[in-house]
């Protein structure tokens, strides 16, 4: 006789018994693994279940959604359980594993599955549908409504004018302020300016495909930046505005890190709050050496990726490091 498992996909069988053999297996997996051949029966039934209809050998979606693919919670882990099963579907939402249409698990599947309560799961499934990323109806389950992006902005760095030339051509900029302000601290100290001095100040969206991918904040000494205004910055590039009125652009000092959304620019970019966002701080500076510009930008990751060329360079007698032989960045 056929075992009640093998009535949905052979690979969600191994991935059955292997969770068994998990060491964060609660005792409830243990007890419904040890349970009568009827009763176990129901068990697999639910891994395979939506909340729309049951799987069948032709719904593929509700195998990549099903709960033996999330991975193993883990009970020992301070992080609530609900928030765990939250975080795991929402990044495979996020990067395409789960697409929009997609059905995601029942609660009742959730709760057989992963040995988690009725509430735990209902909480978590709730969790991505303030996010935005899913649709609960009554009747019909929960479904994924994100779409991922289907194209995204690459730098390489072998140019930092030519790609922002090339960025200019396909995308748009929409100035959402300008205005001169007291420079604070750190912009003064990174401009070499004076404390309080007057600084340009503009924040700037920048979408592609009409889907914004990057906020851009800039700060430019107020001698430069009295030669343009919030027009030029919206068909420019504002390093091109720059060098109009300086001996030219020679080089820069940037960061790159990766830090959670904060709420206002999670707004702007089209995200869900404290989602990842690729933080570039970079100041430029003139063939003379003074600093020119400050920037700061936040990229979506979903739409921009930071490429690199990296070189094997020796530093000393038999000792050879990875180097970047091109530096930039995209604005």
């Amino acid at each position: 006789m056929t075992p009640p498992w093998h009535r949905c996909r052979p690979s969600l069988t191994w991935q059955l018994v292997r969770r068994s053999r998990h060491p964060y297996r609660t005792p409830l997996h243990e007890n419904r693994l040890s349970q009568p051949q009827d009763q176990r029966a129901n068990s697999a039934a639910l891994l395979c279940q939506t909340e729309s209809d049951p799987m069948t050998d032709a719904n593929l979606a509700s195998e990549r959604a099903g709960p033996t693919n999330l991975g193993p919670l883990d009970p020992k882990n301070p992080t609530p359980l609900y928030y765990q099963i939250y975080h795991l579907y929402r990044q495979r939402i996020l990067t395409g594993q789960l697409q929009k249409g997609d059905k995601l698990p029942s609660e009742s599947a959730l709760e057989a599955a992963l040995g988690v309560s009725r509430i735990t799961a209902k909480r978590a499934m709730d969790e991505l549908a303030k996010d935005d990323l899913v649709t609960r109806e009554r009747g019909r389950g929960t479904t994924v409504k994100y779409s991922v992006p289907t194209s995204s902005m690459e730098a390489d760095f072998s140019g930092l004018m030519e790609n922002l030339i090339a960025i200019g051509d396909s995308t748009t900029v929409e100035v959402l302020s300008f205005t001169y302000v007291p420079a604070p601290g750190p912009i003064a100290r990174a401009l070499g300016l004076d404390p309080d001095a007057e600084v340009q100040k503009a924040e700037r969206l920048r979408k592609k495909d009409n889907q914004p991918f990057s906020y851009i904040v800039t700060h430019v000494p107020e001698e430069i930046g009295r030669s343009f205004g919030p027009e030029d910055l919206s068909n420019r590039p504002i390093l091109s505005l720059i060098e109009a009125t300086t001996p030219g652009i020679s080089e820069a000092e940037q960061s790159v890190t990766a830090l959670a959304a904060p709420p206002a620019i999670a707004v702007v970019l089209g995200i869900p709050e404290n989602a990842a966002v690729l933080r570039v701080v970079r100041v430029v500076r003139d063939r003379l050496g003074r600093p020119v510009q400050h920037i700061e930008v936040y990229y979506r990751p979903d739409l921009y990726q930071l490429n690199m060329r990296l070189s094997r360079v020796e530093t000393g007698p038999g000792t050879r490091i990875w180097a970047a032989s091109t530096t930039g960045t995209m604005e």
